[in-house]
């Protein structure tokens, strides 16, 4: 578990130091996943009239599965377009 402190201009997390300066324009990834899963959740509530639940008769990891590889197509979509001649 992460503890913040003040200290001297210097917030401390679990022993780590890290300085007001080094945490000007950062941005806190939690609170854009929470947000995200918020609003993935209204979507989903939205569309299907409920939220996921378990056993709703569908195979979770299968499920996850797919939507894994339905990542890595898009992580590799974005790393062709990133390189200007489509190789690593």
């Amino acid at each position: 578990m992460r503890i913040k402190t003040e200290n001297n201009k210097n917030m401390v997390y679990t022993g780590i130091r890290i300085s007001e300066e080094s945490m000007k324009n950062k941005k806190m990834l939690h609170t854009y996943t929470t947000q995200n899963m918020a609003e993935r959740a209204a979507a989903g509530f939205h569309k299907y009239g409920t939220h996921l639940q378990t056993h709703n008769g569908r195979d979770a990891l299968w499920d996850a599965y797919q939507e894994a590889m339905d990542l890595c197509m898009y992580l590799r979509q974005a790393i062709l377009e990133r390189d200007d001649n489509g190789l690593l």
